[in-house]
């Protein structure tokens, strides 16, 4: 089967953290998905639809009730604990995110979907011709060998499949689909879309970059110097914190928010008749 083959949960569940998402977005959002949302009453006429999708009022109640939830978990400052990866503090993703902030975007993707995606990236370290062990504190931050964590949304996590190793249920393998820049003139911002796959081979992590239906690169990631005997790809959820995919907090409420969306787009419509 291809690289992009989804999972059964993924594809059941791809709709409602859709819908979710879009609300959050608000009404550019909503009003763009157009007929996915709001049936057009007149489909030879494409005039009157358009003045019909620009009357309908939505009222983003999915945004203001995340920010709301997520401020409320963060209402107290916290508290943070690291040992031997102080740096990670001020800067969790690798782009300046500091770990409260991560904690926050974390918390609202859960609050929003119920799901989110977490990956420890280890930077590939060149060894010397038979040297093997581990760099120092000192060669990390001077040679950019820093982890980080990379976040992925629900709609990122395409496949998976779990395997009991050592006793315990954990992933054997999961599909991240990303976007990566193309290269173009200094102005353009063209992307496309590959795939990060992290599987375990003879109790060990490989992961595989598939670009236009082939691996494109591959390696095996490693910490401390050694090989990695399992995914770092960790799966936060609102129920637990496994590959299974819990419910979306939102949908329920995106729902009854579209409905409103196309009672008000036919109210405003009788109004201007």
């Amino acid at each position: 089967m291809p690289v992009e083959t989804q999972h059964p949960d993924y594809i059941k569940n791809l709709p409602k953290w859709t819908l979710a998402r879009t609300c959050f977005d608000g009404p550019i959002a909503v009003r763009k998905a157009g007929t996915l949302l709001l049936p057009n009453p007149d489909k030879d006429d494409n005039d009157r639809y358009a003045a019909y999708v620009a009357r309908a009022q939505f009222l983003n109640v999915v945004s203001r009730t995340v920010n709301a939830m997520v401020g409320m978990a963060f209402r107290k400052a916290s508290t943070i604990e690291v040992k031997g990866i102080d740096y990670i503090e001020e800067n969790a993703t690798g782009t300046g995110t500091t770990l409260e902030q991560l904690g926050k975007i974390v918390v609202g993707e859960l609050d929003l979907v119920g799901r989110f995606g977490l990956l420890t990236d280890y930077p590939e370290a060149k060894e010397d011709e038979g040297e093997k062990k581990a760099p120092s504190k000192e060669q990390v931050k001077r040679l950019g060998l820093e982890a980080s964590i990379k976040t992925y949304s629900a709609e990122s996590i395409i496949n998976w499949k779990t395997a009991v190793i050592g006793g315990k249920t954990m992933l054997s393998m999961v599909t991240l689909e990303e976007r990566y820049d193309v290269d173009g003139d200094e102005f353009s911002q063209e992307t496309k879309t590959q795939y990060r796959v992290l599987k375990m081979v003879d109790g060990k992590c490989v992961v595989e970059i598939w670009r236009d239906e082939e691996v494109s690169s591959s390696y095996q990631p490693k910490a401390d110097g050694k090989l990695l005997d399992r995914i770092p790809f960790d799966i936060a959820g609102t129920e637990s914190n496994d590959p299974e995919v819990d419910s979306a907090p939102m949908y329920d409420i995106a729902e009854i928010l579209i409905g409103h969306y196309r009672n008000s787009a036919d109210y405003e419509e009788g109004i201007f008749l």
